[in-house]
């Protein structure tokens, strides 16, 4: 439309026959799962200016048959086919960058309301968060980065029923690097889950407390 703005639009078909794990795993494989079929369409805004921008774009996504692993009465998960589902949402991404001379500063934002439905029952489908965001801040100073990451995820339902659900949760890590050039080395430093953050991605399985790691690659 103009030098700083952008409208995209894009629609498009998909179909996807079941894998050799959803009719054959043991336990849990379903043989009698049908293909899935899905409409995809999206419109969005891109709004650009020289230090920044912001892209704006709305979707919904039909789908018949999907397939999803769901937990079962037992100890495992099945494949089963969901008849009609919906998706619907918005994703707004925002990116700002800044040069001080050597000085690099960024910062990256990602937002995301996702509305996903069983069209049967109108609940919402198990262990798709509503809202989810992530942000990044980063300092690049020559061979040397900084970088600092907060992300959320919503709250996620882990039954068909919506009566149990995992709780919301935030979760911060910071990670240092250094490029040794001369050396073809490079140093990466993390400290992941800072602020030593209880949560579960999947029911029943505690994901790591606060921890380090540190990498070291060497290319010869």
């Amino acid at each position: 439309v103009s030098e700083t703005l952008d409208i995209k639009a894009n629609a498009g078909t998909n179909y996807r026959l079941p894998t050799f794990n959803d009719l054959y795993w043991q336990p849990g494989g379903n043989p009698d799962l049908k293909p899935e079929d899905s409409f995809t369409s999206e419109i969005g805004v891109l709004f650009k200016k020289t230090a920044w921008s912001l892209d704006a774009t709305t979707f919904l996504i039909k789908n018949d048959n999907l397939i999803q692993w769901v937990p079962d009465s037992a100890d495992f998960w099945i494949p089963q086919n969901i008849q009609e589902s919906r998706n619907y949402g918005v994703e707004l991404d925002f990116d700002y960058n800044l040069m001080l001379h050597e000085h690099h500063i960024s910062f990256q934002s990602q937002y995301t309301y996702v509305n996903s439905r069983d069209e049967s029952t109108e609940l919402q489908l198990i262990y798709n968060p509503e809202n989810k965001s992530n942000n990044t801040l980063k300092y690049q100073y020559g061979a040397f980065g900084l970088r600092y990451r907060l992300g959320y995820t919503g709250k996620v339902y882990t039954t068909t029923s919506n009566t149990q659900s995992l709780d919301p949760y935030w979760l911060s890590d910071i990670n240092a690097d250094y490029q040794l050039n001369r050396y073809n080395v490079h140093v990466i430093f993390s400290l992941n889950n800072l602020f030593d953050q209880s949560y579960q991605v999947v029911a029943y399985r505690p994901m790591p407390g606060r921890n380090f790691n540190l990498t070291i690659h060497y290319q010869i």
